[in-house]
């Protein structure tokens, strides 16, 4: 059966009608009258089996709409929807928060059940939706497909074109590339030392996924069907060059020295040195690990990162047969970090403060949805205050004041580290 829109779990009368007619989508027959149901014919329930509308009226099932507000079952869940105001439910506060509060009472439930466990934990760090024990379930898959559109709305299409392309920092599998480059037809490369893995979303390309879903679907400028491309990718650690002075940047002319302002290309013998340092790092579940490439490790990782190395005539296998281009040339690399349209960061880990002063100094635009703080790694980070940098809010502050006025913050519409550190142009 189909029916043209759901109420909320908690208002629903079970025998209403909604908003519109439910209509039959296969033949049955009537459990009342015992004549067929067709295709079309509109429907009501007696006793949970479908039956012919009217025939279900004598039984409870009501023809009138019910005074109840449709409430979207995914701002109830988590305060937020990406259909955003044009969604046809009612973003509504306070089934949010009598869903917070059931979904609380829940878990102390489940925690009382737990003799000796729930007394050892302190009540204010509870979290509501997967227990003790165990972390916060963060509802934040589809964090990238939220930036994108963001990006769109704040930037714009052009903006994000010009030149060599968005640069995305610490970009990890290169979701966001990918979606940009194959949803929008944008230049990119992503900057991380880890091989891509783009296989998932060239699956979900090709089974029509990011066309399919109209929360994102209106962002996106290339039809469905065209041909998944891989995003390029430069593989090596993007650290600033913090005692580069800002009078080099953007000259072409200097041979020893980069244009550009990262530690990688300060020149070609650094370049390769530090692709290679790149190659010989293992990517476990334990951790960073330096060794030789393709060596296996305990994890049962080592076949992972082998596997990916994998080399064809013009590039590195990155899944469901797209080939990415490694960009192995000193003089390519400079140009694309040079001349990017913006520097961009989806949860760069530690390259976040890199990624926002290399774009101060370039006069690039930014936007970095930072994540993790990495305090100790970082201890000379300070707050305008004197403070260290500390905690999460403590790492948004950071990164705006670095930008000395001009930079805002943003809230995305997804559970977790949600924020983005942003500037639209620098001057």
């Amino acid at each position: 059966l189909m029916e043209s829109g759901t109420l909320g779990r908690l208002e629903s009368p079970p025998s209403a009608r909604k908003s519109m007619p439910l209509v039959a989508r296969s033949c049955s027959t009537c459990p009342s009258c015992q004549k067929p149901i067709n295709v079309g014919d509109a429907v009501g329930k007696i006793e949970n089996k479908w039956a012919h509308e009217m025939c279900a009226v004598p039984f409870g099932w009501l023809l009138e709409e019910p005074s109840v507000p449709r409430i979207c079952k995914h701002f109830s869940r988590r305060g937020a929807c990406a259909y955003g105001d044009a969604c046809k439910f009612e973003h509504s506060q306070e089934a949010f928060r009598l869903s917070r509060q059931q979904q609380s009472a829940q878990k102390l439930e489940h925690e009382s059940s737990l003799i000796g466990i729930h007394a050892r934990h302190n009540e204010a760090t509870r979290i509501a939706n997967r227990g003790l024990g165990r972390r916060n379930l963060v509802r934040n898959r589809c964090r990238v497909s939220v930036f994108r559109r963001w990006l769109l709305e704040t930037f714009g299409l052009e903006q994000l074109m010009a030149g060599s392309g968005i640069l995305d920092v610490g970009g990890g599998k290169g979701e966001l590339s990918f979606e940009l480059l194959n949803l929008n037809g944008v230049p990119s490369t992503v900057v991380d030392p880890r091989p891509l893995d783009l296989s998932r979303f060239a699956r979900r390309l090709c089974w029509g996924f990011y066309h399919r879903n109209a929360a994102f679907a209106v962002s996106n400028t290339r039809g469905f069907g065209e041909p998944a491309q891989a995003p390029m990718h430069l593989r090596v650690f993007f650290n600033a060059d913090e005692h580069l002075s800002s009078e080099v940047l953007g000259c072409a002319d200097q041979e020893s020295v980069t244009s550009v302002g990262i530690a990688a290309l300060a020149n070609a013998n650094t370049f390769q040195s530090e692709r290679q340092r790149a190659l010989t790092m293992l990517w476990t579940e334990k951790g960073l690990h330096e060794g030789e490439a393709g060596e296996a490790d305990d994890c049962g990782e080592g076949e992972a990162n082998a596997t990916s190395h994998n080399s064809t005539d013009s590039g590195v296998e990155g899944g469901c047969g797209l080939v990415v281009r490694e960009v192995d040339g000193f003089d390519e690399a400079t140009k694309i970090v040079r001349d990017c349209s913006i520097v961009l960061g989806m949860h760069p880990d530690q390259a976040a403060g890199s990624a926002v002063q290399y774009a101060i100094r370039a006069g690039k635009p930014f936007a970095v949805v930072p994540c993790c703080v990495y305090s100790s790694e970082f201890p000379s980070r300070k707050l305008p205050d004197g403070s260290p940098v500390r905690t999460y809010n403590d790492l948004v502050a950071w990164l705006v004041s670095l930008a000395r006025g001009r930079a805002k913050v943003a809230t995305l519409d997804f559970e977790g580290k949600n924020r983005v550190v942003y500037a639209t142009y620098l001057v």
